[in-house]
């Protein structure tokens, strides 16, 4: 069983458990790729949009899909968890190598709740790490942090929100 020390902790890891159990990580991909819930893929060629918000280091961005040019389409720092089912994290990825490892590490209100790493499987102009919500769950509400890493070195990291 352990001892009353070990308590917290396991109160803190069910927490952690209940929040990715209802954000189920459905998977990453190119923008080449067709990701749930878009266009047919077409090469990309178009930029990140500006004027974002949330925007974060090294051209992440969080999104709620792809346009049929393979840009992001629901670029925003704030999400609303009755509405929105899917989060996509958008990290520029042209030019680099098919087997290039990007991972996440991913925060809620400032404690941890999970990491994730996959495989480049073809080049493109954008990879992503895509978080839905299962069915008869909502989005859960806070503030994210992802701290994405390319090859196991920081590359960048985006937060937003959902309300």
């Amino acid at each position: 069983m352990g001892n009353d020390s070990e308590r917290p902790l396991r109160r803190f890891l069910g927490g952690a458990a209940a929040i990715a159990a209802a954000l189920s990580f459905a998977g990453c991909g190119n923008s080449e790729q067709v990701p749930s819930g878009t266009a047919s893929p077409t090469t990309a060629t178009s930029s990140l949009p500006t004027g974002i918000q949330n925007s974060g280091t090294a051209g992440i961005v969080v999104a709620t899909g792809f346009d049929k040019s393979g840009a992001p389409t629901g670029v925003a720092a704030v999400f609303d968890h009755a509405r929105d089912s899917q989060i996509l994290i958008v990290i520029p990825s042209q030019g680099a190598v098919v087997g290039t490892n990007y991972a996440y590490t991913r925060y809620l209100d400032g404690k941890y709740i999970d990491s994730r790493t996959a495989k480049l499987g073809k080049p493109g102009k954008y990879f992503f790490f895509e978080t839905t919500v299962k069915p008869n769950q909502q989005l859960v509400i806070g503030h994210f942090r992802y701290q994405v890493y390319v090859d196991r070195a920081l590359l960048g990291a985006v937060e937003f929100d959902v309300r």
